[in-house]
């Protein structure tokens, strides 16, 4: 066998296994025990990590048990949810918006409403679809800074991940807090992570 056809037959081994991988019973109590204390993604996997769970591995093990023990639904599920709903659906209107997150939530009890809007959102970015924006409200009075309503919402859901500030960001800022996501981002962590250590 030559160089070149011990390599590929290498690759081939790698990708097989990659396929098959089993995940130990201390990396499923890692996860459980994350799960049933609520701590974030971010904490359980480096949980996972330290019982002995591969750092290429760890994101895709997480991922895999998510969905095996119901805390996520399938991405067959959830595609299946969103084709459904914007089959039936015209998410250019608050009304037709609103109805097609109330099928996805309805059609997958691990999805809830902020992120039905998500999937949508995502989706109509992707395809360059038209979908409903809440109109920016009208300046009446002070309005309370972008700054003070963030740490509101943090708050308020100090475990919320970095694709759900971007997406807060993107629909509740401007453009000016748009280049400032960094920023938001890393006060952000700093939420989880005290959400993390106190059981927020």
């Amino acid at each position: 066998m030559n160089e070149l056809a011990e390599k590929v037959e290498f690759e081939d081994e790698e990708v097989a296994q990659e396929k098959t991988l089993n995940i130990s019973e201390d990396v499923r109590n890692a996860f459980a025990a994350g799960k049933n204390v609520d701590k974030n993604q971010d904490g359980i996997m480096i949980d996972m990590l330290q019982a002995g769970a591969k750092f290429s591995h760890v994101r895709k093990f997480y991922k895999e048990l998510s969905i095996e023990l119901g805390y996520e639904a399938a991405p067959e599920v959830k595609d299946a949810a969103l084709e459904a709903a914007l089959e039936v659906n015209d998410i250019s209107t608050e009304e037709g918006f609103d109805a097609a997150v109330a099928h996805i939530t309805g059609a997958v009890e691990q999805i809830n409403e902020r992120g039905a809007g998500q999937m949508i959102r995502g989706y109509a970015r992707k395809h360059n679809l038209e979908f409903f924006r809440k109109p920016k409200p009208e300046a009446t009075g002070q309005r309370v800074a972008f700054t003070n309503n963030f740490y509101r919402m943090l708050v308020e859901n100090p475990t919320i991940n970095e694709e759900e500030t971007h997406e807060y960001i993107v629909e509740h800022g401007s453009e000016a807090t748009l280049k400032a996501e960094k920023s938001y981002q890393k006060i952000r962590v700093l939420a989880n992570r005290i959400a993390e250590k106190y059981a927020v």
